[in-house]
């Protein structure tokens, strides 16, 4: 396995991308590294050569904070390497598939959906309490006259039978 080290002499003349890391979003950022290491597949490349040939502009902590990312995927995405100053990756049997259906940034993507899907929820919730509370409030408004046509009620009801069972013993 070729060990690409921080002059990029195993790439040849790889173009640099030269991307602004701070522009991009966390998951494409990885999937340019991902997409690196599958075009030099079967090499390691160290976080040193990430920073010169794809992020110039970053520092060596941010490069190796994306490259431990994704190492602690679920899915072991790509094969990580790291030792007390250096971190290679290399891409592994499911990097080019992983890629393919959209990699980070579908993921991403993925998780921004479920979030504003769940910040929506959580909205609707809200104001389904907040009509729940004005409804209690007006009930307990409304409960001490619920109370008293309900005992006004029992009385007629009860003044009625009384009534009814007189004219009945009346009647014999």
């Amino acid at each position: 396995m070729a060990i690409i080290n921080e002059s990029g002499n195993s790439l040849n003349s790889e173009v640099s991308l030269n991307e602004d890391l701070r522009k991009l979003s966390e998951g494409e950022s990885k999937d340019i590294i991902l997409k690196l290491c599958v075009k030099h597949k079967g090499s390691l490349i160290s976080s040193i050569s990430l920073k010169k040939l794809l992020f110039p502009n970053a520092s060596l902590d941010e490069i190796k904070f994306l490259v431990n990312k994704i190492d602690n995927t679920y899915d072991k995405v790509a094969d990580v390497r790291t030792s007390r100053h250096e971190s290679y990756i290399s891409s592994n049997g499911i990097t080019d598939i992983f890629l393919q259906q959209g990699g980070f940034t579908k993921v991403e993507k993925d998780e921004n959906k479920s979030l504003k899907k769940q910040a929506k929820k959580d909205k609707l919730e809200l104001e389904k309490a907040k009509v729940d509370l004005e409804l209690a409030k007006k009930m307990l408004k409304e409960f001490p006259i619920t109370k008293w046509t309900a005992r006004i009620s029992l009385i007629i009801a009860i003044s009625l039978a009384v009534f009814e069972l007189v004219k009945y013993l009346n009647q014999k």
